[in-house]
């Protein structure tokens, strides 16, 4: 019986080790392959550097390996990696190739992450790189596809395409990292491929306003991803360097917030790889060191000795560093997050990056008729522990059951159409549509309609202390009724043209004051809602429902901590004075809400977010 292969050790911080795949006219014959030591400093071996193939492709199942032989020993490797290797074999050539999964020792998690640090390298100086999509029989519709593809014949419609889109490496979290830095991919699937590019000018081309909305998301998800390649190729002139020094509109591209939003919920099989996956092309990730100069933020450095609570929360920190408002990453947090599957340990402020976001933003993108410049607050990190203070919350009294709009009578929702026919809304992505409805549609019709809605959801939640059987009023504290956000949402959600149903995931609140609010489904009575500004733009209102709960140990000392804040205690917006002597409010988050309208001014509270 042969001896396991056994990895000899790197020896410098840019050593890597290529595989020298051995040709073969046998499809059935075994994969044997000799692995080879080399470093990008090195000069000996630079014939064979610059010929090598990396290789990007989904790990697959770990149950299910097969064997291959590397310098006469075997190594068991996941079925994925076996078919790529056995259809990138030549016939009569070696093939010289670098897959993750043999040329990193995976048991090593130093070498690891030595490795990491230098991923972006390795891909950036590749001949080739082939994005192997799965095996595949020549006759499939996706090889039939790529082969036309590749031909310059044309591709009939979505349904070929689809079929190559849908493969599972669209969806998974390091190809995105491994792509960017390519400089010539290739799409392969069997053991058919064609360029990149090509595959991506079939998409262009493609008319999405007919197509369902999985057919637009696949095609939204190679998009992304062309574009981060093509501005890579552009803005670095295929030289690999950090992402610094970028535009507002690159930032807002490429920064780690955007990419973690993009890419949330996508497959990885260590769920620390949804961060660690980004740190090489997301923007400020670098940081300037006196001593180092300029070196990898140390928040992102891929550790995996790290918890992946830990992870995810220093990924906060970093995007604080990057941000001077309150992080736009905290409206990720919802209360569908409070699941058994939610990571151990993540603060309830921290997204769990791992699972899909279930509910729709419903952020203000513009400033409501009650918006005070008062309510502008500042924030504070101390530990794990997101701080901020508030001059104006509510407290919630009682909550329905879930909105939705599915037992909503059809007749009646075309009924509000034809009244409401001058709102036409163009774009379903934009978030602002109460103020499309607004300006486009008579306020006369809008007040009209507001009495038969109101009674459509009275009938639905059947809870009088919510929506009681006397109609809403007309006007809220002498403001008209278009002028208040809640009930134009609930009108809003009636509209069939209206694609973007804000109301999943959600209830209806009243508040201590009366207030009418759209609250996560999870909101019990004690919560509070919060409402603040973090800073001067229009997007930057928030307001979230928190649930209050009592500290037992070490009360004091925290509240210290977070009251006199001292400049080496990390993060904050304010000038850390005018704080002390508040009262501290410990509270976990539920999500995002939206209210009508809060009440009196009331005395400054710090809230602190656990």
């Amino acid at each position: 019986m042969a001896l396991e292969f056994l990895y000899h050790p790197l020896t410098s911080p840019d050593s890597i080790r290529l595989i020298e795949l051995q040709p073969s006219r046998d499809p059935a014959a075994s994969i044997q392959c000799r692995l080879i030591h080399t470093s990008f400093s090195s000069n000996s071996l630079r014939d064979i550097f610059s010929h090598y193939t990396a290789l990007s492709y989904v790990w697959g199942c770990p149950d299910k390996v097969k064997t291959i032989w590397i310098d006469g020993r075997p190594l068991k490797i996941t079925e994925s990696l076996f078919s790529a290797l056995h259809d990138l074999r030549d016939e009569t050539r070696p093939f010289s190739v670098w897959a993750d999964a043999i040329c990193i020792n995976q048991i090593n998690n130093e070498e690891k992450m030595m490795q990491i640090r230098i991923m972006g390298k390795i891909y950036a100086n590749a001949m080739n790189t082939i994005l192997y999509l799965g095996p595949a029989a020549p006759e499939s519709v996706e090889c039939q596809c790529i082969k036309a593809i590749r031909d310059g014949n044309r591709v009939d419609g979505m349904q070929m395409i689809e079929r190559v889109l849908s493969k599972e490496w669209f969806n998974r979290v390091w190809v995105f990292q491994e792509l960017v830095f390519s400089n010539n991919p290739w799409v392969q699937c069997g053991t058919m491929r064609v360029k990149w590019e090509k595959i991506c000018s079939v998409v262009d081309e493609i008319r999405i306003g007919t197509l369902k909305a999985t057919q637009r998301e696949k095609l939204t998800v190679c998009s992304r991803m062309k574009t981060a390649w093509d501005d890579h190729r552009r803005l670095h002139n295929d030289q690999l360097k950090p992402y610094n020094g970028w535009s507002n509109e690159q930032d807002e591209v490429q920064d780690m917030l955007a990419l973690l939003r993009a890419r949330r919920g996508m497959g990885v099989t260590d769920p620390r790889d949804m961060v660690f996956a980004h740190t090489g092309f997301a923007a400020h990730t670098h940081m300037y060191d006196a001593n180092s100069g300029t070196r990898l933020d140390p928040d992102l450095e891929a550790d995996y000795s790290k918890s992946c609570a830990d992870v995810y929360l220093s990924a906060a920190r970093h995007i604080m560093k990057t941000r001077t408002q309150l992080p736009e990453f905290i409206k990720q947090a919802d209360d569908r997050d409070n699941h058994p599957s939610r990571i151990a340990g993540l603060p309830s402020w921290v997204p769990d990056w791992t699972r899909p976001k279930m509910m729709s933003q419903i952020s203000l993108t513009s400033k409501p008729y009650w918006y005070r410049e008062d309510l502008t607050t500042s924030w504070r990190l101390v530990g794990s522990i997101l701080a901020f203070a508030v001059r104006y919350s509510e407290t919630v009294v009682s909550t329905s059951i879930e909105l939705s709009i599915v037992q909503i009578p059809h007749g009646f929702r075309q009924k509000l159409a034809l009244k409401l026919g001058k709102a036409m809304f163009y774009d379903t992505k934009r978030k602002d549509h109460w103020y499309e409805l607004m300006d486009n549609a008579d306020a006369d019709d809008i007040d009209e309609v507001w009495p038969e809605s109101y009674e459509v959801w009275r009938q639905l939640i059947q809870d009088d202390d919510i929506l009681p059987p006397e109609v809403f009023p007309h006007t809220v504290q002498g403001i008209r009724i278009r002028d208040s956000l809640v009930p134009f949402f609930l009108i809003l959600a009636l509209h069939p043209r209206y694609e973007l149903d804000h109301l999943t995931g959600r209830a209806l609140a009243r508040t201590s004051s009366g207030e009418l609010a759209i609250v996560p489904t999870s909101t019990q009575k004690g919560d509070i809602i919060v409402g603040f500004s973090a800073g001067s733009y229009y997007d930057d209102i928030l307001q979230f429902a928190l649930r209050p709960f009592q500290i037992e140990e070490n009360l004091e000392m925290l509240n210290k901590a977070i009251l006199n804040l001292t400049r080496e205690d990390k993060f904050t917006t304010d000038d850390m004075t005018g704080w002390e002597g508040y009262p501290v409010l410990h509270c976990e988050m539920i999500g995002q809400c939206l209210l009508g309208n809060f009440g009196s001014y009331g005395n400054c509270q710090i809230v602190a977010i656990h």
